[in-house]
Parts: C-alpha cells; structure tokens; sequence
C-alpha cells in the first residue's frame, strides 16, 4: 500500500471510537489496491469507481467483523473479489448489450427499431 506509516491497529482503533479521519485514512490508504482488484475483476456495467465505493462501504460495516487473524489487507480483498464476484453473476442473470458488442448490421437495424418505436410513441401522444 501507499502510506508506509499507516498503523492499522490504531487506525482500526479510532474508527470503532467513530474517528472520521481514520476513516479517510483507511479508505486512502486501500484505495487504489481495491481500485486494482476491481479492475482486475470489474463487471462491465459497473463503473470502478461505484463498485469501490460499494466495496468501501461493505468494509465499514463489517468492520466489527475484523479479527485480526489476517492481514487487513487480505481482509478488504476477500469483500472486493467477493463484491466483483457477485457483481459479474448478476450481470450473467440480467446482461446488458451495447450497440457496440453487435455487428455494424445488427446495430444500425437496432437503431432504425427504436426510431420506428420512438416515432410510433410520438403518434399516440
């Protein structure tokens, strides 16, 4: 991680006293590793930045959770893989289709359908 003198036990301290600060710094200190793990694992309907603060929030409510027994590093980045993870199952269940995943055939007749829906919409108006 970025910041050499990050201490996680006092960091992890202050934020269960509700330290704000620590947890800003929590949260700069695994930004870009969550950052990279999401890249690495990112649906593609899901901006990274949303899936990190998704990933961020999970964290600081599982914070209680946290025992210690592993790095907290490793911790975060059990919730992020396990976030993408899920985050990629459901895009499976409900995918979502670009003009720019189809043919240039199949997408200009694309076009020309929701035209036709649009100007049909604007006859019943």
């Amino acid at each position: 991680m970025q910041h050499d003198n990050f201490d996680e036990e006092d960091s992890l301290h202050r934020i269960e006293q509700g330290d704000e600060v620590a947890a800003r710094e929590l949260l700069r200190h695994f930004h870009q590793f969550v950052l990279k793990l999401v890249r690495a694992h990112l649906p593609r309907r899901i901006s990274e930045e949303d899936l990190v603060q998704m990933i961020f929030i999970k964290v600081f409510h599982k914070l209680n959770q946290y025992t210690g027994r592993m790095p907290l590093g490793h911790w975060i980045s059990r919730i992020a893989v396990n976030t993408c993870l899920n985050a990629l199952k459901a895009e499976k269940i409900r995918p979502e289709w670009r003009l720019g995943d189809f043919s240039e055939e199949i997408a200009a007749g694309i076009e020309k359908l929701v035209a036709t829906e649009v100007d049909t919409a604007k006859k019943y108006k």
